[in-house]
């Protein structure tokens, strides 16, 4: 619009001057011009001129505008560059504050490797030179990725909970008239959780950092369950990834409801790490005087015996199942684990000298005992 003003008006002025001067020109050229008519002819002159003028003064008050909205843009640009940063400088360091807080609360079992890497590999988009020109502080569902940590993540934490739920899950059926609880027919082998476990911790950029203790279950120098509690690990890397999930500004995916290790699934996995086929790196925290196979001799005793009976309720009264996890810590105290042998001991006695007429849970308890006195003379 400013052009086209500038066109007319510098348009008007000419045809305003050429009018003018064919008028001089014809009168001089018929020898009719007078003083009068040159004065005209000045006139005519300076209103060229003028006209010239405008059009050039517009033209350099249009451009003087540009530069003008030119130079504002950039500053608001920048201004906008510099509120960007500063969020993004606020919101890696809000970041780092929960990681802290995360490693402080799990600090016995789990470390962040590089908190750095793991805020890119969550906020691809976000990094000090905004090489993508567009920060993100909040994810929604389409940011999760096949390669997103917190996909991947979740993933295996969810694997960890299928598996646990076919062992002591089952279906009601119909048997005639009567309902029946039947247990699930083919769980899924409970060894199977050590891998999602690790994974996880791997997609969260966690390292352990548990020191082994009496019934870890180990991978080479890294703890992925307990006989005592096989979700120990997964319940830490959980609660970290729903704290990071929040941040992210997610909803949780678990539906509700809980996961519970079922009664008995810390011994199957102790059952299947003591195999002669398992590798090497593979290792069970066995505890003084080998506690725990000892615990786990006794529990299978146990079973051959009704719930109600004297010996059933002393195993799993006292470092029986389900654990209590006050005396979990007992398990690391050498004259309670002697204490608790000697009461044993006791009551092995008693089931050996019941069951005359039950050669498969004499020579069963017998062996327990002998098991016992070997570990408690040896250690």
């Amino acid at each position: 619009m400013v052009y086209l003003a500038c066109f007319a008006i510098g348009l008007l002025g000419v045809l305003f001057g050429g009018v003018i001067m064919g008028y001089l020109f014809n009168s001089w050229s018929s020898g009719n011009l007078e003083v009068g008519d040159a004065a005209t002819w000045l006139a005519a002159i300076s209103t060229l001129g003028a006209a010239v003028g405008t059009v050039g003064s517009l033209v350099m008050l249009n451009r003087q505008h540009k530069q003008n909205v030119e130079h504002q843009e950039r500053v608001w640009k920048k201004q906008e560059d510099s509120l960007d940063f500063a969020r993004y400088r606020d919101h890696k360091a809000q970041f780092e504050q929960l990681l802290d807080s995360l490693e402080d609360k799990h600090k016995s079992f789990y470390a962040f490797k590089d908190k750095t890497q793991l805020y890119r590999r969550l906020f691809p988009n976000n990094s000090p030179r905004n090489e993508y020109s567009e920060y993100k502080f909040k994810l929604s569902p389409s940011d999760l990725t096949d390669q997103h940590p917190l996909k991947n993540a979740w993933e295996y934490i969810d694997k960890v909970d299928r598996i646990i739920r076919t062992h002591g899950a089952g279906r009601v059926v119909q048997r005639g008239a009567e309902e029946d609880f039947e247990i699930y027919p083919n769980p899924t082998p409970i060894h199977q959780l050590e891998d999602p476990i690790f994974r996880t911790a791997s997609h969260l950029g966690l390292t352990c950092t548990r020191t082994p203790k009496t019934g870890d279950l180990i991978n080479t120098d890294e703890v992925f369950a307990s006989v005592f509690d096989p979700l120990v690990m997964r319940t830490h890397s959980n609660d970290i990834f729903e704290s990071i999930n929040e941040f992210c500004g997610l909803e949780s995916p678990r539906k509700k409801g809980l996961i519970y290790s079922p009664i008995g699934i810390g011994f199957e996995m102790l059952y299947y790490y003591r195999r002669e086929d398992v590798p090497e790196y593979n290792s069970v925290s066995s505890g003084h005087y080998r506690i725990v196979d000892i615990l786990f001799k006794l529990d299978r005793l146990a079973k051959l015996l009704h719930h109600d009976h004297v010996f059933s309720f002393f195993v799993r009264s006292l470092f029986g199942v389900p654990w209590n996890k006050a005396l979990l810590v007992e398990f690391e105290d050498k004259e309670k684990i002697i204490d608790y042998l000697e009461q044993a001991t006791i009551h092995l006695g008693i089931v050996i000298g019941q069951s005359e007429h039950l050669p498969e849970l004499k020579n069963q308890a017998i062996d327990v005992l002998d098991y016992i006195k070997k570990q408690t003379s040896t250690t």
